[in-house]
């Protein structure tokens, strides 16, 4: 525990050193899962109290259940995170060589089809299902490759939840003010602030430039993105919103 307490401190006011110590090659998941669940858990108790004019394109069904109903949302944000880690590493090599607005435009275009067949229907339903499919199989490759720096990446996305259960307090507040504004400004303050972790972390592993650096994140978060958005057109219900609202 103590160690989980040293790293949460280390991911907010001294990031370098924190991310340093993650993708380190002997670096341990335990204070990183440890962060992750406290935080899981914590949010599952507020989730209960927000309204759902706060989040009008997340189903009904996803609000006003009690707290236990959103600890769902913890194995279905490991599943989506450790996708995420394992593809990155393959992103930035893809962004580390060439030119990089060629590149830029070829991950739009691929962006902009994985969108397009996650939002699919009628006769073209059969893409939708083999999105998570494909997901699962270019994860699995790419792990395969990097053990070592996919192992890392995920354990930084764990600990990221330092961010997410610093803004707790500040969610709080928004919910027992009932104000909406406050709850979008400060859900997009973390959302930046834990991209921004994962562009330094993968800078530090890669030693590439920024600017690469960051389309990597981005491209793979926007694909992940399309898999959450595929992935609640095809579970059911309760799962979907649980998937959308946390």
């Amino acid at each position: 525990m103590r160690q989980a307490v040293r790293l949460f401190f280390d991911i907010l006011r001294r990031p370098a050193a924190g991310l340093s110590a993650l993708t380190a090659k002997d670096s341990d998941l335990k204070a990183p899962i440890i962060i992750f669940a406290l935080y899981s858990a914590l949010h599952a108790l507020i989730l209960p109290g927000l309204s759902p004019a706060f989040m009008p394109e997340v189903p009904a069904p996803a609000f006003g259940n009690p707290f236990y109903y959103y600890l769902w949302a913890a194995p279905l944000n490991l599943f989506i995170g450790a996708l995420l880690a394992a593809i990155l590493p393959s992103a930035a090599s893809f962004f580390s060589a060439g030119r990089i607005a060629a590149r830029v435009l070829w991950a739009a275009l691929v962006s902009i089809v994985v969108f397009i067949a996650a939002s699919a229907s009628g006769k073209t339903a059969a893409a939708s299902w083999l999105l998570p499919a494909a997901f699962i199989a270019l994860a699995a490759a790419s792990a395969a490759r990097r053990v070592r720096e996919s192992r890392a990446m995920f354990a930084v996305i764990l600990a990221a939840s330092a961010v997410s259960l610093a803004m707790l307090p500040v969610e709080m507040l928004s919910i027992y003010l009932n104000s909406k504004t406050l709850f979008e400004i400060f859900s997009a303050i973390e959302a930046v602030w834990i991209l921004w972790l994962l562009v330094k972390a993968l800078g530090l592993m890669r030693h590439l430039s920024a600017p690469r650096t960051a389309a990597a994140v981005f491209f793979t978060a926007a694909l992940c993105g399309a898999l959450i958005f595929g992935l609640a057109r095809l579970l059911p219900d309760y799962l979907a919103a649980i998937l959308l609202i946390c």
